[in-house]
């Protein structure tokens, strides 16, 4: 007899739109674990019967998922994807066992990707994107709850829940905000809904976090060289960050909602409604240089400011009218620098410096990209830039290389900057590189596509640690830096990688390597 029946919409072709009106296409039917019929309710009287292995058991439960792809749990705590586009009729497409004695449920969030897999060992979580067991996300259930026999998960993802058979219904916070900020190489991110952890990026072994308990559940988070700042809508939190010290500092409330909040040693900066309010994070009894609101200029587009980034020693802000300012931190002067001023055709949108401020990754209002240089004020464009820009970040071991992440199409391309050629500045997208018989040397830009779900933060030395939609730090290798080490890279690998990179030095350690071959 039928045991479970679910209604489906199967795309048929790329054109197709999807959309709340559309009418179900598909009816399956589960026959009482032993088959399962599989309707076009276009031709309802021609429906395909789909058996599965005996090994698998029988079925319990069956989710539609995706474009026309299937997963059923099996009794024997198996998970089995199938196809069933026309050409692709019940192939299987992915068969693992998560659990040794039985299954009992199964649950899909399309928002995170993710399947939830009850059974005897607890909840198993597996991304459909990958197929990958997430060995980390594994819930265990204590054994007073009993076991699991239904899960489900909220629609935005953040929340599943787990009904056990004594009663007790249990609710897992699976999506944290990704909140998350860096200074050099110290990464700061939301590790619970109501704490903060600072680790070191670059630390050998990972050492035991700074927590930081915070007052609120914020939106935004932003690092410096000894405090954190949380907020959400105008309202700002400040703590200090040092391992025995995570005292609350200062609470500020700003006019309007902040858009971005920039930390260093002794100030913040906070764009709030085109304004920028620059101000001590610990007030001390010098009234001198404590406050201060940009942009100064009072006319027309010159008046409000689009973008913002703060250094050790520069306030730099892009207006809507297109210019850049740099502004002075040094104590006895305090002044706008005006050598320094970028006048741009259009407006500004984000500003991405390097540590001291020297070199400025500039995006337009047109999504194109720029390195501006201070020092020598040349603007350099940056040869085929994403249009969907979510970070930038400079490597904190090779000066030169900066990092673009597209948040569209989850891609991380890596960035060379020459400032002295023969042809004056040169920005270039790395990839692998070929050197033909006579010499030359050509680069095929390639990006590092990030793992599903992962929010890059910062890059040392081409290792890039990440926030997942778990909330958890990971640590991804861009593809520029696969053969920069010795390794099992051969010397031209790394001479190549190398000398892409600018790393002069290592690539000439790998070319007398390749001239001492026999």
């Amino acid at each position: 007899p039928p045991k479970e029946m679910c209604f489906a919409i199967q795309k048929t072709n790329e054109l197709m739109r999807i959309g709340p009106e559309t009418p179900e296409t598909h009816l399956s039917i589960n026959m009482g674990g032993y088959s399962l019929l599989l309707y076009d309710l276009s031709d309802p009287d021609n429906p395909l019967e789909l058996a599965f292995q005996s090994r698998y058991g029988n079925i319990l439960v069956h989710k539609w998922f995706g474009d026309g792809h299937m997963m059923l749990g099996f009794s024997e705590g198996y998970l089995v994807v199938i196809s069933t586009h026309i050409t692709e009729i019940g192939e299987e497409l992915f068969s693992g066992r998560f659990h040794a004695k039985a299954l009992f449920d199964i649950a899909y969030s399309p928002e995170m990707k993710y399947a939830a897999v009850a059974g005897d060992g607890g909840v198993k979580v597996v991304d459909m994107h990958e197929f990958k067991d997430l060995k980390t996300e594994a819930i265990a259930i204590e054994p007073e709850c009993g076991r699991v026999n239904r899960v489900e998960w909220s629609p935005d993802g953040k929340i599943l829940t787990a009904a056990t058979t004594s009663g007790t219904v249990l609710a897992f916070l699976a999506r944290m905000p990704t909140v998350h900020g860096s200074f050099g190489t110290q990464v700061a991110y939301l590790s619970s809904l109501r704490e903060i952890s600072l680790i070191n990026a670059v630390a050998q072994s990972r050492q035991a976090a700074t927590v930081i308990p915070i007052g609120i559940e914020p939106s935004f988070l932003a690092l410096g060289a000894m405090h954190v700042a949380v907020g959400m809508n105008n309202r700002v939190h400040y703590y200090r960050c040092l391992p025995n010290d995570t005292t609350q500092v200062d609470e500020q409330e700003y006019l309007g909602k902040v858009d971005r909040i920039c930390l260093n040693e002794r100030y913040t900066a906070v764009l709030s409604d085109g304004r920028i309010t620059l101000h001590q994070i610990e007030p001390n009894r010098d009234p001198a240089n404590q406050r201060r609101t940009f942009p100064e200029r009072e006319d027309g587009a010159f008046a409000r400011a689009t973008a913002m980034a703060l250094t050790e020693n520069f306030l730099l802000y892009g207006t809507q009218a297109g210019t850049v300012e740099f502004f002075y931190l040094d104590q006895q002067e305090w002044a706008i620098l005006s050598g320094a001023e970028l006048r741009h055709s259009t407006a500004i949108k984000a500003l991405y410096p390097n540590y001291l401020g020297t070199r400025v990754v500039v995006i337009d209002a047109s999504n194109q990209g720029f390195i501006y240089n201070s020092v020598s004020a040349e603007l350099t464009p940056i040869p085929a830039f994403p249009a969907h820009v979510q970070h930038v970040m400079w490597d904190t071991a090779d000066k030169n290389v900066f990092m673009v992440f597209d948040g569209q199409s989850k891609d991380l391309h890596t960035f060379v900057h020459t400032q002295s050629t023969i042809k004056g500045p040169v920005v270039s997208k790395i990839g692998p590189v070929d050197i033909s018989p006579n010499g030359d040397f050509v680069m095929h830009p390639k990006p590092t596509p990030l793992s599903q779900g992962l929010h890059p933060i910062c890059s040392h030395d081409g290792r890039i640690t990440c926030q997942a939609a778990s909330g958890n730090i990971k640590v991804e290798l861009a593809q520029a830096y696969e053969h920069k080490a010795a390794g099992g890279a051969t010397p031209l690998d790394r001479f190549k990688q190398n000398l892409a990179l600018l790393r002069l030095k290592d690539a000439w350690d790998a070319a007398l390597q390749l001239d001492a071959r026999p």
